[in-house]
Parts: C-alpha cells; structure tokens; sequence
C-alpha cells in the first residue's frame, strides 16, 4: 500500500568498545557489534534498540533532530535522533517518500535514487521489533549485521603472507589475532595498523531511518490479507467443484436407457455445485472490491 508509511526516525548512533574505548557504530537494529579495532563483539540487546531509537519516536513526529549522550552497554554512547525524510548516502537527495512502503511480497528489497542511481536498501523490521512497536514497519540503509563481522569471515578464507621483522620467515596472518607469534624465532609479532587496517576497514556511521505507519494503516494492511486469503480458499473450492462435475458428467454419459432415477439425481447434483460456483464467483468479485477499496 503506497502510502502506508507516514513518518520516519532518522538515526545516527555509536558508543565505544568495553575493551579497547575505541568507537563502534549502531547502524541499524543489530543486537551485537564487532570493534574494527581489536574484534571483540559488544551486544546491544533489544531493548537497547527498542527504548533509544523506537519506542520515543511518537514524541519527535513535530520535533527537529536531537543529539544526546547516553550511557547503554555500560559504556557513554551517543546518538542523533529525529523526524527527516530519508536521503540517498551518497548524493543526499531526499527520497520521494511515495517509493517508501512496505512490500508485502518480500523481506528484503531496494530502491534507486532518482539522482545518482544509487540503490538503497529496505528491509522490513524484524519481529521482534514488530511485537513491541507495530507500527514500525520498514529499515532504510541498515544494516542488521556488524561489517566487521563480514570482513572477518572474508579475512579467515584467503590469509595474507607476512615477514616477520626479527627472522624475517614468512607470517601467516589470517586477522583473527593482532600479536601472532613467528614459529621459527619466537617472536611476538605485533601487526601493525596499515595491514590491520587493511585486513579490517575502520567501520563508519551510517545514517539509517525507520519507517512508521498508523495504527490504521497496519488494520488495513491485515485486513487485506485476510481477504485474499479467503479468496484463495474460494479459488481452489471452484477447482474442486469443477472437477467433481466434469467426472459426474462423464459418469452421467455412461449409464443406460433403463438408469433414469440415478440420471436425475446425478443432474441435480452437477445443477447444485452449479449453483455453487457461481455464488462463490460474486463472493470472490465482492472480495475484490473490497480490496480494491482498502487500496484507495
């Protein structure tokens, strides 16, 4: 339903890693974060997502952007928080808010910025966002996943070679460990920051959006759904209709002269499920108009 989103949460958050005090980055609602710096994974937890950048948005509907320092995971955090329209990452042009719905068929889809071409990512929110805020409905320009995570799991397949500097042997370095010990000389190896970097690109924040609708919009969404789910029921109904008369048909043609009563009732049988059609067509006709209400 084109205009079923209303609002939207424009976010930009981070706080700092509990072992090395170096910045991580929210940038969308992920539960856990992997430091670019030393890898360790910091959770965010749910609640975290839900109290700071969900649950208050009905009080920023008429409000600018907001920045505020905070202290969640146990550690001083910050985030800037507000009601804009989402724009492109890359060239900035605000997206029409018309291209912004949710998509019922899929999970996960994109758009491309009238601008630059770029193609941004739309997610549902997931459900255990739903369950707590339903009227929020769609992601823009998240990610549900820690990139470092992703560049770890890249890292681990291919490996890069290393001279240690004492021995200079060949190092194996597969960015799981910034101190690797050299197996010829017995050597601490500290890897340092221009491979490491390398290995691991220093994440950036990233401003992200959600999407919310009214309550009124999610009635009318379901609503929707529970009628073309009805009217599957009645589709396939026809088909089993129609089959049953084709075969009493057939059935009908090879009795003989002298097999008239079982005739007449075969034929009043075939004129029942008749009936039964075409009253199951108006149902699915009046089915679709009101669909078809619903979508206006």
């Amino acid at each position: 339903m084109p205009d079923s989103i209303k609002y939207f949460a424009h976010i930009k958050a981070k706080s700092t890693c509990p072992d090395c005090s170096n910045p991580i980055f929210i940038n969308g609602p992920i539960e856990k974060v992997n430091c670019s710096s030393c890898l360790k994974e910091v959770k965010i937890g749910r609640d975290t997502i839900i109290d700071y950048f969900i649950s208050g948005y009905e009080d920023l509907k008429t409000s600018p952007m907001r920045e505020a320092s905070i202290t969640y995971i146990g550690h001083p955090s910050s985030y800037i928080y507000g009601n804009n329209p989402p724009k492109c990452p890359k060239c900035e042009e605000k997206i029409p808010t018309e291209n912004l719905f949710e998509n019922e068929s899929e999970q996960q889809w994109n758009i491309e910025c009238e601008k630059c071409g770029n193609l941004i990512s739309v997610c549902k929110t997931p459900e255990w966002i739903r369950k707590k805020v339903p009227t929020a409905r769609i992601v823009i320009n998240a990610e549900f996943e820690s990139q470092n995570k992703k560049s770890n799991d890249q890292v681990e397949l291919k490996g890069i070679v290393f001279s240690c500097p004492k021995c200079s042997a060949g190092l194996e370095v597969d960015g799981t460990k910034r101190v690797i010990d050299c197996k010829y000389c017995s050597s601490s190896v500290y890897i340092p920051d221009e491979l490491w970097f390398r290995l691991h690109p220093v994440e950036k924040v990233k401003e992200w959006y959600i999407g919310f609708t009214n309550i009124k919009a999610i009635i009318i969404i379901e609503k929707r759904k529970e009628l073309k789910d009805k009217n599957k029921i009645n589709y396939k109904n026809i088909k089993i209709l129609r089959t049953e008369i084709s075969e009493m048909k057939a059935e009908l043609e090879n009795l003989g002269v002298f097999k008239g009563k079982q005739k007449k009732k075969l034929q009043e049988s075939i004129e029942n499920k008749e009936n039964e059609i075409i009253e199951l067509d108006e149902t699915i006709k009046n089915i679709v108009r009101k669909i078809n209400y619903l979508n206006n």
